[in-house]
C-alpha cells in the first residue's frame, strides 16, 4: 500500500526543512502547534539545536486556541523576542483546522513591527519540500540589489544538515573550489550570516547543492540573470569537472582533462538519497572508474530533467522492495536504515552514508566524509 511505511521510521517532514534553513540566520522561528512537532525539529532533526542559541518556538497551540479561534496568543508569545526576522511555519493540527498561517502572519508583523515569513507546512510532506519553499522565500525577499560583482565567485545554495549533516561536509566543498579558483561568496545556510546572505547577488554565479535549492537558483536566474550549475565536488576528478563548469559559463576557456578510468569489480550499482548528491557521487565514480550502470534512487523529490533513464522516485516501502528484488546489485550505497530489506549477503556489499533527514539521530554521529577531494574515500575499497 503505498503511503504505509511499517518498517521505516517517518522521513524529517516540512516544516523541520523550512527551520533547518533559517535556524543559523538570527531569526526566530515558530513551530505553529501543540509543542510535540517543535521537539521533533530540535531533538531529531537538528543536531545544531544542542551547541546553538537558535531561537526555535512552539507556538503553543492549544484545544481552546483551536476551537475558538483566537490566534492572539501566538502575538503574546512573541513579544519579547528581538529576531531579525519571524518564520512561521504550520504542523498537522493548524493544517486540519485550517488556521489562516497569511492572516497570523500580518498580524504579527503588524503588532511587532518584524518580517514575518509564513509557510503552509502540513508535517504531511517530508523536508525538501519545506527548505525549498525557505529557500525560494529567500531568494524573492530578502536579497540587496548589487552593483558590485565578485569575479569568480559563487554562492553555495542547498547546504542545511538533513542532506549535509555538519559545516565539515561544507567546508570541504568550499576548500575545493577555493584550491580551483573560486571564491565563495554566500553559503544557504550553514556558515554564512543573514547579512551575507543578503548580499548573495554580489556573486557571478549559483552552485546548488540539494534539490531543495534549485527552485530558488531558478527564482535567481529569472529575477536577477544569475546562472546556476548544479552538482557536489566529490573526489579530485568530479571537484575540477565542477570548477570547470562554473569557469566556463562565466566565460573561460578550459582545457580537456584526459582521465584513465580504473577497472572494478562493480558491474551494476544502486544509490539511494537525495538526488543532487546521489547524481555527484554517480558523475565522481563513473569518472575514475569503469562502471557504466548505476543506477540512482530516492524517496524524496526527484527533478525529472536531472534522473536519468533507469532512475526510479521510491513511493512506499513496496516500491523499494521491489527496485532491490529486481537488480541483482553489486554495491549499493544508501543510508544504513536501508539495509533492513536486504538479506545477509546483500548487506556485505552496501556501504553506509547515512542521510539525516531518514535515519536522525541514530546515526548522526557515524561520520562519513563524502565531499570535497577526500570524497570518494569511503567508496573506494568496496569498487
Amino acid at each position: 500500500m503505498k503511503g504505509l511505511y511499517s518498517v521505516l521510521p517517518p522521513f524529517a517532514p516540512d516544516y523541520s526543512g523550512v527551520s533547518s534553513v533559517f535556524f543559523e540566520l538570527g531569526g526566530v522561528m515558530v513551530i505553529n502547534g501543540a509543542d510535540g512537532c517543535t521537539g521533533n525539529v530540535t531533538g531529531y532533526d537538528e543536531p545544531r539545536f544542542y551547541s546553538s542559541t537558535a531561537c526555535v518556538y512552539s507556538s503553543g497551540l492549544r484545544e481552546l486556541n483551536a476551537v475558538t479561534g483566537d490566534e492572539s496568543f501566538i502575538v503574546e508569545r512573541l513579544k519579547n523576542e528581538k529576531g531579525k526576522f519571524i518564520a512561521l511555519a504550520s504542523t498537522p493540527t493548524p493544517a486540519v483546522i485550517g488556521m489562516d498561517q497569511r492572516a497570523i502572519a500580518q498580524k504579527i508583523s503588524t503588532e511587532l513591527g518584524v518580517p514575518v515569513y509564513h509557510f503552509d507546512t502540513t508535517g504531511t510532506y517530508t523536508y525538501e519540500k519545506g527548505a525549498s519553499e525557505a529557500f525560494a522565500r529567500i531568494a524573492e525577499n530578502m536579497l540587496i540589489d548589487m552593483d558590485e560583482k565578485i569575479d569568480n565567485s559563487v554562492n553555495l545554495l542547498g547546504a542545511i544538515p538533513l542532506d549535509y549533516w555538519n559545516e565539515v561536509q561544507i567546508e570541504n566543498i568550499k576548500e575545493a573550489l577555493i584550491k580551483r579558483g573560486i571564491h565563495i561568496n554566500a553559503c544557504w545556510a550553514m556558515g554564512s550570516s543573514l547579512e551575507e546572505i543578503r548580499h548573495s547577488l554580489k556573486a557571478q554565479m549559483n552552485l546548488v547543492l540539494s534539490i531543495s535549492a534549485l527552485k530558488a537558483a531558478k527564482i535567481m536566474k529569472e529575477m536577477y540573470n544569475i546562472s546556476y550549475v548544479i552538482g557536489v565536488p566529490i573526489g579530485r576528478g568530479y571537484s575540477d569537472v565542477v570548477a570547470d563548469k562554473i569557469k566556463q559559463n562565466l566565460g573561460s576557456d578550459m582545457e580537456k582533462k584526459e582521465v584513465i578510468k580504473k577497472a572494478s569489480n562493480v558491474k551494476k550499482m544502486l544509490i539511494i538519497g537525495e538526488q543532487i548528491l546521489a547524481n555527484s557521487i554517480r558523475k565522481a565514480v563513473k569518472l575514475e572508474y569503469d562502471i557504466e550502470d548505476i543506477k540512482v534512487a530516492s524517496f524524496f523529490h526527484m527533478d525529472k530533467d536531472l534522473m536519468e533513464s533507469t532512475d526510479k522516485f521510491i513511493d512506499s516501502e513496496d516500491s523499494f522492495e521491489e527496485l532491490l528484488r529486481k537488480s541483482d546489485y553489486d554495491l549499493i550505497v544508501g543510508d544504513p536504515l536501508f539495509k533492513i530489506f536486504l538479506s545477509p549477503t546483500e548487506k556485505k556489499n552496501y556501504v553506509e552514508l547515512p542521510h539525516l533527514a531518514v535515519s536522525s539521530r541514530l546515526y548522526w554521529d557515524n561520520y562519513v566524509c563524502y565531499t570535497g577531494e577526500a570524497g570518494m574515500e569511503f567508496l573506494r575499497s568496496s569498487l
